[in-house]
Order: C-alpha cells, then sequence, then structure tokens
C-alpha cells in the first residue's frame, strides 16, 4: 500500500472523533447556556474541570432533588422541632410530677382524714360501750334493789299490850314482833326501854341493859312476843289511871336479811292509863325499809 492511501484510511478513522467531539461540543453548548442563566458558572473542560463535575455529579447522585440551602434549612428545622417537642416533654413531665405531688397531698390529707374519723368513731364507740355499760350496772343494781326489796325481811312491832298486875303491883308489858317479809332475818336483836312523863316528853328514850336484848332468827311471816315484867308503885298506877303522864315504851330492832344487809326499825309507844290503850307516838317511829341508812347503830342493838 502506498503512502496516500495509508493516510486516507487514517482520516477516514478521524472523522468519526471529530464528528463525536461536534456532537459532545453541541451538546455541552446548550447545558452551558443553562447553567450561566442559573448563575452557575460552566465546567472547563480541563482536569480541575473534570474533577468538579465528578464531584458535582457525586453530590447530585446523594440528594437528587433537595439542593445544599434547603438541606441546611431543614437540618435547622429538625433541630428547632426536636428542641420544641423536648422542652414540651420537659413541662409535661413537670406538669405530670406536679399533679402527682397533688394527688400524693390529697391522699394524705385523706388518709389522715379517715384516720382522724376511725379515731373519733373509736372513742365514740368505746364512750357508747361505756355509757351502755353504766346504764346496764344502774338497770341491774335498780332491779336488784327492786328485787331485794320485794324479797327482803321486813321486821317491825305488830302490837304493844300493858296490863297491870294486881297481885304482883307490876306491868305486863306483851310486845309482838313480826317478820312480813318472804326472806328470813337473821341475827335478830330487840332491845326495849320504859320510862314516865308527860305526853310532852321529848326524851331522853335509853333502852334497857344489854342483858336483856334478845336475839333469834325470825322466818318468813314468822313473829315471836316478847313479855316482860314492869315494877309499879301505887302511886305511879293512881297517876296512870287519872291520865297524870303516861308510860312511854320504845326500843330498837336490829337484823340481817338474807342478802347481807344490816336493817333496823325503832319503835316508840306509850301507854295512857286513863284509856287504857297503847298509842303509837307521832314521832320516833322509823325504818330502813325505804333504804335509809342506819343513824345510830346502838352498841346494846348488837349484842
Amino acid at each position: 500500500m502506498s503512502k496516500e492511501e495509508s493516510r486516507k484510511e487514517r482520516k477516514n478513522k478521524d472523522k468519526p472523533s471529530d464528528s463525536a467531539d461536534e456532537q459532545d461540543a453541541a451538546t455541552q453548548e446548550p447545558q452551558q447556556q443553562a447553567s450561566i442563566s442559573a448563575g452557575v458558572e460552566p465546567l472547563q473542560d480541563t482536569d480541575e474541570g473534570q474533577a468538579t463535575g465528578q464531584a458535582t455529579d457525586k453530590k447530585r447522585w446523594n440528594y437528587p432533588h433537595i439542593s445544599q440551602k434547603w438541606l441546611r434549612f431543614s437540618e435547622v428545622i429538625f433541630a428547632g422541632a426536636v428542641c420544641i417537642f423536648t422542652g414540651v416533654g420537659v413541662l409535661v413531665a413537670r406538669w405530670q410530677t406536679r399533679v402527682m405531688v397533688e394527688q400524693n397531698e390529697i391522699l394524705r390529707q385523706q388518709i389522715a382524714q379517715a384516720d382522724a374519723f376511725n379515731r373519733r368513731s373509736i372513742e365514740d364507740a368505746e364512750k357508747s360501750a361505756e355509757e351502755s355499760a353504766d346504764s346496764a350496772k344502774k338497770t341491774l343494781a335498780e332491779v336488784q334493789g327492786i328485787g331485794r326489796k320485794l324479797l327482803q325481811a321486813y321486821v317491825s312491832i305488830e302490837g304493844i299490850q300493858v296490863k297491870a298486875d294486881e297481885m304482883t303491883d307490876q306491868f305486863i308489858i306483851t310486845m309482838v314482833i313480826v317478820n312480813d317479809g318472804i326472806t328470813r332475818a337473821h341475827d335478830v336483836s330487840v332491845t326495849t326501854g320504859t320510862t314516865y312523863g308527860p305526853l310532852s316528853y321529848q326524851g331522853p328514850f335509853e333502852t334497857i341493859s344489854p342483858q336483856s336484848a334478845i336475839k333469834m332468827v325470825l322466818g318468813p311471816a314468822g313473829q315471836f312476843t316478847s313479855v316482860f315484867m314492869l315494877d309499879i308503885s301505887d302511886a305511879r298506877r293512881k297517876a296512870l289511871k287519872n291520865g297524870e303522864g303516861v308510860l312511854w315504851i320504845f326500843g330498837r330492832i336490829t337484823y340481817r336479811d338474807d342478802f347481807g344487809s344490816q336493817r333496823y326499825t325503832e319503835y316508840r309507844h306509850y301507854y295512857d292509863g286513863k284509856a287504857g290503850a297503847v298509842l303509837a307516838a307521832p314521832d320516833g317511829n322509823r325504818t330502813d325499809h325505804a333504804g335509809e341508812a342506819d343513824p345510830e347503830a346502838t352498841p346494846q342493838a348488837s349484842k
């Protein structure tokens, strides 16, 4: 082959590359114009331009639709949103803490009120129980008192008679002592005294010596008769018969009932010789049948 033919073949081979360069130039020209209109400098066909183009292509590949400006703005917006949500979370947490503290305080107050109410209820219950117990004791005592009054012994003087013995110049004094109760009377002791005086006589009334005292057990509805002799002169007898003074007969009965209580009966009568009768004195007759305390425990009565 000649040299001319080889030159022609080379030219033919180089023509397509020239046409390709022309096509690339034609393609890049509109892109450069668009870049210029957008305010971006066109890339130079240099090694530095090629490196910059490769970096730009890489960024565009990583964020294909977002520019660097909008990316920074989005990061700021995201950081602000995170701060806002964090602040809101802190406020919510503080509010919840405050609510929990208030609820705990309310719960504590309710517990304290319930505790105080329970204490008051217990105190009221204890007070009511004590009052009920006291009332029950009083009722029981009243019932027992009524029962004792119904069942206890009642020893008293049923009657006194005075009769003159013409042969011995003495008065025969007969006293009938009776138990009107339905239980026994224990250690019944009777002391008696006599004295002369006017009907207005107010004392003293002294009983006879303890040697003349009587002690016995008197059953329900039981009675016994006590008889003793009283020496009297003719002058005294005539004075009594003429109504010049009276013969005072008095004494005291003591006994113990079935319930263990010590009881007493005091009596005072006078003999009117002119009327020939024994009458009860207007005062000086008393008994503890109504629950009175013994005003004077006579030593003679206990012996």
